[in-house]
């Protein structure tokens, strides 16, 4: 008997020294800087075993099991019209890292998010999360072939740089959102207990490399009146009213801006501060005077809109009746410095806020799901169930930031959420599976023949 329970606990111990970062669902520890300088290796790997990630001394490096990929995803028969595709390229490593901030790295959990994919096949991208001795993070998508930041001849990855905002980590962990009904996405969590989802961050990376514009009012003789909007990596922030395509600039207010990440399920909130610069010093501006607006926002991003959703204060802009737009989904403009030969050049394109689904009010955008969806209309017009718009969104890959329109039950305590809709910024609209929170759509307004 004695045996026996000597055996069990032998086995405890070992399963126990088995558990860690590998496979990427689990949090990873931080390691001490002075222990990994010391000469001992932290080893990680994704759940798929596509990547692994070996950490010594502050360095690390990469390895791609090609073999894994290949039996995954068909690597080597991939043939496109894109750069780099061809197999002779293909290489396991290892390839060192390069990190911008040129900080020793201490940890780092790998994962496949299909949200944040950044590459044009099949399978997606690997997400690389590093944690920093200096608390930040940097993150690098990876997949086999090269890409164009990591052009070939391949020898090393270059990471993409610090992720904007969040600071003092302690640890990252690769687990599902919204207390594990949701997607699987990596946390970070700081040294104070407050998380944040890296997919938010990631995809507000390149917030700093453009301006952001919001037509405010219809088009008049060939222009259109918009706002533009900079963030500064020195923590301030410009908002300049003008007339879009002669850039005329009618007012200018200049501020602050600061972020935290500890709101509504560790999404991220902005604060604005603005001044008018007609009442400033601009040589010297004065912070401590009354603000002329000031607002905190929800907000996300993707590669073409930042979307700032208002929850009180000040509103950038108003409806024509001098109500507050609760949605701003600003449209990226490239700003092309003389260093490319474009000198002051702007790229116009589609913007969302002229025509998308972001502008409806809640009344709006529940008629609009009723109109096109029987189900939902039966549920609220002949069952008696109540409609309610939060505010709250979802965002995916090939539908962008999506609205949230939520059928339950009014009860005296509480609204009780029973069926959850999404309307893309395109019309479509999604229903979420009460069971294993899958997304299916539902109605098309434009379908692809």
């Amino acid at each position: 008997m004695k045996r026996q329970i000597i055996l069990v606990i032998i086995m405890v111990l070992f399963l126990m020294g088995l558990a860690g970062c590998t496979g990427g669902n689990t949090e990873t520890d931080a390691v001490d800087p002075g222990e990994a300088a010391s000469g001992s290796a932290v080893v990680r790997s994704d759940a798929d075993g596509l990547v692994e990630v070996r950490i010594e001394g502050g360095k690390a490096e990469l390895t791609f099991n090609l073999e894994q990929w290949d039996k995954l995803y068909g690597i080597y028969s991939i043939y496109d019209t894109l750069e780099h595709t061809d197999p002779a390229l293909l290489r396991e490593g290892p390839f060192e890292i390069n990190f911008d901030s040129g900080a020793g790295c201490k940890d780092v959990c790998i994962a496949t998010i299909p949200s944040l994919n950044a590459a044009f096949y099949e399978f997606s991208t690997v997400t690389v999360i590093f944690l920093m001795e200096d608390g930040t993070v940097e993150h690098l998508p990876v997949f086999p072939y090269p890409d164009e930041k990591n052009a070939p001849p391949l020898t090393s990855y270059t990471t993409y740089g610090a992720l904007p905002w969040i600071k003092g980590i302690a640890s990252l962990s690769y687990e599902q959102e919204d207390e594990g009904i949701g997607d699987m996405t990596i946390y970070a969590t700081d040294e104070d207990g407050r998380r944040y989802d890296i997919r938010d961050f990631w995809h507000l990376s390149n917030v700093f490399d453009c301006e952001w514009v919001y037509n405010i009012a219809p088009e008049f003789n060939g222009d259109v009146k918009c706002m533009i909007l900079s963030f500064h990596k020195d923590g301030t922030v410009s908002l300049r009213e003008a007339w879009r395509y002669s850039r005329e600039v009618y007012a200018s207010l200049t501020g602050r801006y600061t972020v935290s990440g500890s709101f509504v399920g560790g999404k991220p909130v902005l604060l604005l501060e603005l001044w008018n610069e007609a009442d400033m010093d601009m040589s010297n501006p004065d912070f401590t005077l009354p603000h002329d607006l000031m607002g905190e926002y929800f907000f996300t991003s993707d590669d073409e809109y930042l979307t700032l959703y208002l929850i009180e204060d000040g509103a950038l802009a108003n409806y024509p009746d001098g109500s507050p737009v609760l949605v701003y989904p600003l449209e990226r403009e490239w700003v092309y410095d003389d260093s490319y030969g474009g000198g002051d050049e702007f790229n116009f394109g589609y913007s969302e806020a002229e025509y998308g689904i972001a502008d409806y009010s809640d009344d709006e955008l529940i008629d609009y799901l009723l109109e096109h969806v029987e189900k939902a209309r039966e549920m609220v017009q002949d069952l008696g169930m109540a409609a309610l718009v939060t505010g709250e969104t979802e965002e995916f890959m090939d539908a962008g930031v999506c609205r949230l329109v939520i059928l339950g039950t009014n009860h005296p305590e509480q609204f009780v959420r029973e069926i959850y809709y999404a309307i893309s910024p395109y019309y479509c609209i999604y229903e979420q599976d009460p069971v294993y929170g899958n997304w299916s759509l539902v109605y098309e307004e434009f379908p692809v023949s």
